[in-house]
């Protein structure tokens, strides 16, 4: 089995997260699950575009400094799991979801 470590990538430019996020058509009233938010720094622009994220991280490390990051951020709920195993609780939401090759 593969190291989760071994697939993460993580992008740090707030000018290219806020491009890919300023190209999606999310709306202030939308909720949005937000597949492997890592560090967190797309789930902060979402925060700033959505009524809700839904974050969801399958790395227990990352989502206990999300858990600390985002406590105080009432519009970003973080939940420690794997996406295959979630099941939203909303009738509509978005899905943001980065990944690279």
């Amino acid at each position: 089995m593969r190291n989760i470590k071994d697939t993460q990538n993580f992008l740090h430019s707030k000018e290219l997260v806020r491009h890919l996020i300023g190209i999606c058509n999310i709306k202030l009233d939308d909720v949005v699950i937000e597949i492997g938010p890592g560090k967190g720094i797309i789930t902060n622009e979402l925060a700033h575009k959505a009524r809700k994220v839904v974050a969801i991280e399958f790395d227990e490390e990352l989502y206990e400094k999300l858990k600390n990051k985002f406590q105080s951020n009432n519009k970003v709920d973080i939940i420690y799991g794997d996406i295959l195993n979630y099941t939203p609780r909303i009738p509509s939401y978005c899905v943001f979801f980065k990944h690279s090759i």
